[in-house]
């Protein structure tokens, strides 16, 4: 991963005060925030953002088996992106190459 330059934030985990972060926000503060800003689903858990206003997301309904989503901001749409959490850090290589 650190032959790539991400866009964006990747979230981090809600933790311990004294843990290590990478110094972002947390999943539950984009969370919240996307929810009183209103249109984000209950369901959708962001754990990636683009820095534009996309996000890719779980769906807590599927559980540790969830697809990951692609949420964008332009039209509020939701997409499944990656079968799962493995088949989407295989597809990161072309994402950021832009790709996809």
């Amino acid at each position: 991963m650190s032959r790539y330059s991400f866009p964006g934030d990747i979230y981090n985990v809600p933790q311990a005060a004294e843990a290590k972060t990478n110094g972002n926000d947390t999943i539950v503060t984009i969370y919240q925030s996307e929810k009183d800003l209103g249109g984000w689903p209950d369901y959708l858990i962001p754990f990636y953002g683009i820095g534009n206003g996309d996000y890719f997301a779980l769906d807590a309904r599927e559980g540790d088996k969830s697809a990951v989503y692609f949420k964008s901001h332009t039209d509020g749409t939701v997409a499944r992106y990656a079968e799962s959490f493995g088949a989407w850090v295989n597809k990161l290589r072309e994402f950021l190459n832009g790709i996809d």
